[in-house]
Formats: structure tokens, sequence, C-alpha cells
């Protein structure tokens, strides 16, 4: 429930934080397993913020994913 109560402050994090302090790029399985067991995969990338912000003052990071 905490993490739902401080979305609202996630676009500030994005607008605030000057630099990327995460990223990672890792290949991962998308979807369910086929009929053989094999599930298709897709390159995700992973960018990570992070701001003290909010009434108060809460350390914030906010994970960004692109598939």
């Amino acid at each position: 429930m905490l993490k739902f109560r401080l979305l609202p402050l996630a676009l500030d994090v994005i607008r605030k934080s000057g630099t990327v302090q995460e990223y990672r790029r890792i290949w991962q399985p998308i979807g369910k397993p086929a009929a053989d067991g094999m599930r298709a995969a897709k390159e995700v990338e992973y960018w990570g913020f992070v701001a003290i912000i909010g009434p108060r003052p809460d350390k914030i990071r906010v994970i960004l994913v692109t598939k």
C-alpha cells in the first residue's frame, strides 16, 4: 500500500533527477511458455532514477522498463 501512496511523486522524481543512477540491459523471457516449453525472449532495459522528494523528505526510486 505504501508504494501506491508514493505513485503521484514518480513524475517529480523523473523531472528532478539530473542523471540516471541505475541502468541495466538484459535478455528476459516474455509471455507464457509455448507447447514445447520454450519462451520467447526480448532485450529489456531498466532505467533507475532516485530523488529525495515529498512533504516528508523521502528517498524515492523510480524504475522505468522499456521492452
